[in-house]
């Protein structure tokens, strides 16, 4: 298995793998949930240690004996909360296992969508243990394996495809990839807040979430305004590009700057040096202590917004 005996995660003793190793004489299918490349990444690290560990795989998940949701940010959108609960109702006799995966209060309401199905779901893992804590919290029954674990995208560092790209990588630019949507930092003036205090709930919503995404553009760049030096400054949120386009676009970076989780676990498995700002929902940070804090040959600096 990756990384072991190099400092890294211990893949071969960790939680997660522990309880998919016990399942090797069943059939997984690995749920294709939406989301953006950094959710690929989490994908092609579940495919890439579910084959490790000798466990079949179908792309039809009625010949499954597991649906595996392969974890990331599950919380987040109500579409995918509704893409679970519509399969543990469709595939009522398959057994269910949520990936390494966040959670928090912040967003859409999770806890009612696991406990509505929770018959059906034999272990739910998280990816952070302030995650792991709010799952110990929900009120889940004890037929539920709760698990900590961490971003199956991980496992992906010593594969053939990031140690090609970590070969191949070179100092071109500088890159600036920073987030626009809703887990954006918000503007800090005070005329922001009030503004939405004084609004409708649906209206400060929807003048919220455009006046995040504008700010954070100009937010990025001004970062890029304020990175001197020889080489070029490359503003693009790669996160929202095809996934080899966003590895090719890191490879060829000196350094990078990023609130987005998976351009940092990327960027860190490229050996790129990266600068992590903050976001609504300290994901990074948490991700960074449980997972990267301390492995040979990581370098992020976390830097507030001006």
């Amino acid at each position: 298995m990756h990384d072991e005996g190099d400092g890294w995660i211990a893949w071969s003793r960790d939680a997660y793998t522990e309880f998919l190793r016990g399942r090797r004489g069943k059939t997984f299918h690995v749920y294709p949930y939406g989301g953006h490349s950094g959710d690929v990444f989490i994908r092609m690290g579940t495919h890439e240690l579910l084959s490790d560990l000798g466990i079949r795989t179908t792309a039809d998940p009625r010949r499954a004996d597991v649906i595996l949701w392969a974890g990331g940010y599950l919380t987040m959108w109500k579409d995918n909360l509704q893409a679970l609960g519509d399969l543990l109702g469709r595939y009522g006799r398959v057994e269910f296992v949520v990936g390494p995966t966040m959670f928090n209060a912040l967003c859409a309401d999770w806890k009612p969508v696991l406990k509505a199905q929770a018959q059906k779901i034999s272990a739910v893992f998280a990816r952070d243990p302030l995650s792991h804590e709010c799952l110990r919290q929900a009120g889940l029954p004890a037929c539920v394996h709760l698990g900590l674990s961490h971003d199956p995208a991980l496992y992906l560092r010593n594969g053939p495809l990031m140690t090609a790209n970590r070969t191949a990588g070179t100092a071109d630019h500088i890159l600036v990839a920073m987030r626009t949507d809703i887990e954006s930092s918000l503007p800090q003036s005070a005329g922001y807040r009030t503004l939405r205090k004084l609004l409708p709930r649906s209206l400060a919503d929807h003048w919220g979430f455009a006046s995040r995404r504008s700010y954070a553009r100009r937010r990025a760049k001004r970062l890029a305004r304020s990175l001197t030096g020889d080489l070029p400054v490359v503003v693009k949120d790669i996160p929202r590009t095809c996934h080899d386009y966003f590895l090719e676009i890191v490879r060829r970076s000196k350094e990078v700057h990023t609130d987005r989780l998976h351009a940092m676990l990327v960027s860190v498995m490229l050996g790129k040096p990266v600068f992590a700002y903050e976001t609504l929902d300290q994901k990074l940070e948490a991700v960074y202590e449980h997972s990267l804090r301390g492995r040979p040959g990581v370098t992020v600096t976390f830097v507030k917004h001006a």
